[in-house]
């Protein structure tokens, strides 16, 4: 099985890969006190579940608040940022699905 991937925010893992780069699962681990950039996909949704930990999303300028259980959902194109504030790393299962799940699709503000 291979590393999750590190980034300064925390690391990701992606769990499965299904039809043909439609439908990707992944593990996101982010780091207390750390946050990914405010970030739209042209070619993806995507739904986070919360595993564990707390924290907030930021989706489409809307703040909501990111407990276990909770899920979210992000329409393509949509921006939004995954936040944590607590003390303890914030578990999410992220599931993309769309025309193409890649890395490469991501356009962060600051790029704007």
């Amino acid at each position: 099985m291979p590393e999750p991937e590190q980034r300064i925010w925390g690391s990701f893992e992606v769990l499965q890969e299904l039809t043909d780069g439609e439908v990707k699962i992944k593990e996101l681990r982010v780091k207390p006190g750390r946050a990914l950039s405010l970030q739209k996909h042209a070619q993806r949704s995507e739904i986070w579940i919360v595993q564990s930990g707390c924290g907030s999303a930021i989706i489409g300028g809307t703040s909501e608040e990111l407990t276990p259980g909770r899920r979210v959902e992000i329409c393509q194109s949509e921006w939004h940022q995954l936040i944590n504030g607590g003390s303890e790393d914030l578990v999410i299962f992220e599931v993309q699905f769309g025309e193409r799940c890649a890395e490469e699709d991501i356009r962060r503000a600051h790029e704007r």
